[in-house]
């Protein structure tokens, strides 16, 4: 809590808890996502946005070159990144190509 008595929420906890949002969404919809609705296919629109978004700032603004210092920090990072390729490809084919 702040002075005021209000509590605030960091950026990065913030950005957990709306891929932990976008996970149970899709884990709990599947179905629905991949059935074209003009909902479904906004909701996959954006979710591949956000990923896509998510590796332009990766690509853009930030150095991880520093923080690799280890083998096992390259491997996880270079995980996690063709992990975030995997979410916007997927994310993005529902929202053009849905399931018929």
């Amino acid at each position: 809590m702040d002075r005021n008595g209000t509590t605030r929420v960091n950026p990065p906890t913030f950005i957990v808890i709306v891929i932990l949002g976008f996970a149970l969404v899709s884990l709990l919809n599947a179905p629905a996502l991949s059935g074209g609705s003009p909902l479904a296919r906004s909701v996959c629109g954006f979710i591949a946005l956000f990923w896509l978004t998510r590796l332009v700032i990766q690509f853009a603004l930030f150095d991880a070159r520093p923080y690799l210092t280890k083998a096992a920090l390259k491997l996880g990072h270079h995980s996690m990144t063709l992990l975030f390729v995997f979410f916007a490809t997927v994310y993005g084919w529902a929202a053009i190509w849905p399931r018929k």
